[in-house]
């Protein structure tokens, strides 16, 4: 009942920044008031689950200081709850991150944001699952959000989908991915993050053979073998259950096709 009076204060223009500053407040009092107990990290947690409810995703700029704050109370935190702060700091950088206005910027303005990809690619290894797996949920969401973004008209490179930082952050949770995927117990949990690493591989290769040198050789094979020695492991672990069969075989289409790019490109400048 809160969440949704919460929510319909902020949706009207009228009362959105009263709203906004209230939840602010709310949150430095919960904060200042000290993080020794459980029941002081869930009344933060609740505080910053209602601030993303009343920032949107377009006010990217204010919830990424939001998550911020959240880092330093994440480290006063007791160690047994600390990790509730980590998991709505995982939540709150896939609400921020995949704005369209994020999405669509150029290369040189993404650069700005990677230090937040980089922090979701540390939440993705988190030891706490629930942690782990937000962050999964927060990688998938700004990907789906990237392959909305509308081809028509085209866009200029700059600005295209596959920007530089976001194939960046899809090889560095690759990996983490996989292994997420493998240690999932549940059937519906272990399809989605099979799925998602269908999508990495995908994104983490070149999108043309042209640009298959920008990054290392040896970088892209460990990573290959990596996925080689995951479809294995995956297809074994799926115990004959066609979902989760069907996602591997996406996952091993998807590196089909991102091999061949480099493929190409090693033939044209390898001597004959």
């Amino acid at each position: 009942c809160a969440e949704r009076c919460v929510s319909s204060l902020a949706e009207q223009a009228a009362a959105r920044a009263a709203v906004q500053a209230a939840v602010h407040a709310a949150a430095n009092e919960a904060a200042a008031a000290g993080l020794a107990s459980c029941e002081a990290v869930l009344r933060l947690d609740g505080c910053y689950a209602a601030l993303a409810m009343v920032h949107g995703p377009a006010e990217a700029d204010s919830l990424c200081a939001v998550v911020s704050a959240l880092q330093t109370h994440c480290s006063a935190a007791p160690p047994d709850s600390a990790h509730l702060l980590r998991r709505r700091a995982a939540s709150l950088l896939g609400h921020s991150l995949s704005a369209p206005e994020l999405v669509r910027t150029s290369a040189h303005e993404q650069a700005s944001i990677e230090g937040w990809y980089t922090l979701l690619g540390m939440l993705l290894q988190d030891p706490h699952p629930g942690v782990s797996l937000t962050a999964a949920i927060a990688i998938r969401r700004l990907i789906e959000a990237s392959d909305a973004v509308p081809r028509t008209p085209p866009l200029d490179e700059s600005c295209a989908p596959a920007a530089p930082p976001l194939r960046r952050l899809a090889r560095v949770t690759l990996v983490p991915v996989l292994r997420l995927a493998l240690s999932a117990r549940e059937v519906q949990s272990r399809w989605r993050l099979i799925a998602l690493a269908a999508r990495l591989i995908s994104r983490a290769s070149p999108p043309r053979a042209a640009e298959a040198a920008d990054e290392d050789d040896s970088a892209c094979a460990d990573r290959a073998a990596a996925v080689a020695g995951w479809l294995r492991a995956a297809w074994s672990a799926s115990d004959g259950q066609q979902l989760l069969q069907e996602a591997v075989l996406d996952c091993a289409a998807a590196a089909l096709h991102a091999i061949s790019p480099a493929q190409q490109a090693s033939s044209r400048h390898s001597p004959r």
